[in-house]
């Protein structure tokens, strides 16, 4: 069995960015996508010497005066200039006109018959051009997603659309003759499709072009959708039917077209999940139990979407107190826990086939393979925020 970390590794590592350059949009329209290409800076920011106060403009040399007022400069006039001996009144955000080289707050205004006295600031009060954004500067990279930051960011350096990734597509195939479709009648031995319902909003949440397709426990019906849709979709989630039992035909059919590169890894819940790749497409199966599913969906699917938008996969893992105690496992566990305020809880029931506990959670808890935990003892938090 493969440890976590190096699952991840090879499972990205086989990982190409997949083509998605798509449409330029506006940036009003484009809050929530993907960055098609790296963009720079086609102006600086500020484009001028910016007052950074409201004041008056001068020359250093000239303080304290007095000094006559000769113009005021409201932000958005045009560029002005200002000869020696004299200051102009300012205010924040107005161009600084050409021979001052500093601003005086008017808290250090003195009146005086023959104009004004400014006793002299420890700063110029001025921005100079580029102080924030220089010409050529990259804003945003390919692949980052644009969200409000980056969309001003891009706005500031002159650009007024953008271009966007399409949609990546991938598609979720659940198995098991058992599952049926959520709210029908169940038979005996049936069970309703949860998977298919939490994975497809989780996909939904990411971003992704994500269509569901339902195969029965069939070889060839395998072998015909994943050949189907490995051929048109960025990458392919199964669900289940992995394992090695008499009905299982992921395995097999993947085989048949592909490769797995690796089956089952050594962590709780998720031991299961393989990973591997028909043709050019990824190809993810994590586990039939809800838990299972949802935590390698996070811990393994999130990243390969990530690598396919050519995006940095970084995780959001936080050093939290545990409240509560439990004994050493050979696998590598991540235990369904809500953060308090003041450390961990974990919920009673850790079964792999449970839901329940993930609804109640607020994030995972990750204890090394043959750890046990004392009340006290600092764990490796997983906040369920960084996914959804």
């Amino acid at each position: 069995m493969l440890d976590v970390a190096e699952a991840r590794a090879r499972l990205l590592a086989a990982i190409t960015p997949a083509d998605l350059v798509g449409r330029r949009l506006a940036l009003a329209e484009a809050a929530g996508q993907i960055a098609a290409l790296d963009v720079d800076a086609r102006v600086a920011n500020p484009p001028f010497r910016r007052a950074v106060m409201d004041g008056y403009a001068c020359r250093a040399a000239d303080l304290p005066g007095p000094l006559p007022v000769a113009f005021e400069v409201p932000a958005g006039s045009a560029q002005t200039h200002l000869d020696a001996g004299q200051c102009a009144r300012i205010f924040t955000g107005a161009p600084v006109p050409d021979g001052a080289d500093v601003v005086v707050p008017q808290e250090n205004l003195r009146a005086h018959e023959g104009g004004v006295l400014l006793d002299p600031s420890t700063q110029a009060w001025i921005r100079p051009v580029g102080d924030d954004i220089q010409i050529g500067q990259r804003l945003v990279s390919a692949g980052q997603a644009l969200g409000p930051v980056e969309l001003g960011l891009l706005a500031a350096g002159g650009h007024a659309d953008v271009a966007v990734q399409s949609a990546l597509k991938v598609a979720l195939i659940t198995t098991g003759d058992e599952v049926r479709p959520p709210g029908s009648a169940l038979e005996s031995g049936q069970i309703h499709s949860s998977n298919a319902v939490s994975l497809m909003a989780l996909l939904a949440g990411w971003g992704v072009q994500a269509e569901h397709h339902h195969i029965a426990d069939d070889y060839q019906a395998m072998v015909s959708a994943l050949s189907e849709l490995s051929a048109r979709c960025d990458l392919v989630v199964t669900v289940g039917g992995v394992s090695a039992g008499d009905y299982d035909w992921v395995r097999p059919a993947i085989q048949a077209l592909g490769q797995i590169e690796s089956y089952r890894v050594r962590m709780k819940p998720g031991k299961p999940f393989a990973f591997g790749q028909i043709g050019t497409t990824p190809v993810c199966c994590v586990p039939g139990n809800p838990a299972s599913a949802l935590v390698t969906s996070l811990l393994f699917v999130w990243p390969a979407i990530q690598a396919l938008r050519g995006q940095q996969h970084g995780d959001v893992r936080l050093p939290v107190r545990a409240k509560f105690t439990t004994t050493a496992a050979q696998r590598r566990r991540f235990l369904r826990v809500r953060w308090d305020g003041d450390g961990l809880r974990v919920h009673a029931n850790q079964d792999s086939g449970s839901i329940t506990p993930m609804a109640w959670a607020t994030g995972l808890a990750e204890i090394a393979p043959d750890t046990a935990v004392a009340d006290g003892d600092s764990l490796v938090y997983w906040p369920f925020s960084q996914w959804f």
